[in-house]
């Protein structure tokens, strides 16, 4: 039978979670509330690694908070069952310390880990991380999961885009909500993400990434999600099948409109997107770049499916980019992506081109209050901006859609 560990405030079962988290402080967890494993911070880095850690099968874990610990909870047990877990400050939020990923403890820029779940059908609900410095929830090498109600907030880490991170008020999450290698048939519902406004960084919001081809993860759906100022992201070519549907990529930070995309990228393939609102200038990518992969690929995404989604903007930035990434490399391609029965208002421009593609079609689609149909991205050689490759003009296949309230002429 299950080993339960249920903590309680006075008696045992008076804490009740009620679809969200009940431990919430929005700071050091209080201790007259639930048990909490109180660890301590010096110059703003905790002073322990690892806090609980079960390797056991069968064990159900419930109303617990930690404070000041690298890594306050690990599940690596199957069959685990992790319910009303909240978690503050973990890893460095030192300025000092920042930049880079150096996962050294406690001074190292990547550190601090709310929730890691390596388990098969195990179930995740009504957690809240806040601040962690690396990751936020992370799970690997988990198939048949289920997580409901869960959320990772970033508060610390307020600086200049990009500038120098030290400084910033803290280390900003990296991954909020990573799933990693060797994950299958995950379900994930009503999932939140969100940042403060002026992050140093835009952060990974719900990321599907696995750098290693022996490492796949496919049949992944989310279903109700809420990201604000950052990312939804696919990575890789061993990432295939991934579901995103009924939920919103929303932005309040005009400062940098760029990271706060839905990601599709470096081959990941049959992607889909369905339902799905973008607003405040938030927008759909396609990009690729060198990174760690062990082999080759051609495509920055592949096999993607835009159905029912909403591009909402604010009159600048493009709703749709199809571009390099970090490394300003154009060689890769946007292949077969289909828009249907979709809506794009309020954007300067329907789409940012700096990379190629071919089958892109937009099925059913209605395009208004715009004021260019596409730009090119140079970045390198001659041109505006540089450019020896392209130009890449947008060529797409436009079926049984509408234009109205543009400056441009439908092509």
């Amino acid at each position: 039978n299950p080993i339960k560990i249920i903590g309680y405030k006075v008696t045992p079962n008076d804490i009740v979670p009620n679809d969200w988290n009940t431990l919430v402080t929005m700071g050091i967890p209080n201790t007259a509330e639930s048990p909490v494993l109180m660890g301590t911070i010096t110059n703003n880095r905790p002073t322990q690694d690892n806090g609980l850690v079960v390797n056991s099968d069968w064990i159900e874990f419930r109303n617990f908070a930690s404070y000041g610990y690298n890594r306050p909870f690990q599940f690596l047990g199957d069959n685990a069952v992790i319910d009303n877990i909240y978690t503050y400050k973990s890893g460095t939020h030192n300025p000092a310390d920042q930049g880079g990923f150096d996962t050294t403890f406690p001074t190292g820029s990547y550190t601090g880990y709310g929730v890691i779940v390596r388990s098969d059908n195990h179930l995740l609900t009504n957690c809240y991380v806040l601040d962690a410095g690396a990751e936020g929830i992370r799970v690997y090498s988990s198939n048949n999961f289920t997580h409901r109600n869960n959320k990772v907030h970033t508060i610390l880490g307020v600086g200049g885009y990009y500038a120098d991170p030290t400084t910033t008020d803290g280390n900003s999450t990296d991954y909020h909500y990573l799933i990693s290698g060797n994950c299958s048939g995950g379900r994930i519902y009503n999932a939140h993400v969100e940042q403060k406004k002026g992050m140093y960084s835009d952060g990974h919001g719900i990321v599907f990434k696995s750098p290693n081809s022996s490492s796949p993860i496919t049949d992944m759906v989310v279903d109700g999600f809420l990201v604000k100022n950052s990312k939804l992201e696919t990575q890789f070519p061993n990432v295939t099948n991934i579901t995103f549907r009924n939920g919103e990529l929303t932005t309040d930070d005009a400062s940098h409109l760029d990271g706060k995309d839905a990601n599709i990228g470096q081959n990941s393939t049959n992607i889909t997107l369905e339902n799905v609102r973008f607003t405040g200038g938030a927008h759909i990518a396609f990009r690729s770049w060198p990174d760690i992969y062990d082999q080759s690929y051609s495509y920055s995404a592949n096999d993607v499916k835009i159905l029912n989604c909403s591009f909402e903007g604010d009159g600048r930035g493009s709703a749709v980019w199809i571009t390099h990434g970090p490394q300003n490399l154009d060689n890769w391609i946007a292949n077969n992506v289909t828009f249907d029965h979709c809506t794009f208002n309020n954007y300067y421009r329907l789409a940012y081109m700096s990379s190629d593609h071919q089958n892109i079609n937009f099925d059913n689609c209605i395009v208004s209050n715009m004021t260019e149909y596409y730009v090119i991205g140079y970045h390198d050689g001659a041109g505006p901006n540089g450019g020896t490759g392209g130009p890449y003009p947008l060529v797409a296949d436009w079926v049984t859609s509408n234009f109205f309230g543009n400056s441009f002429l439908p092509p």
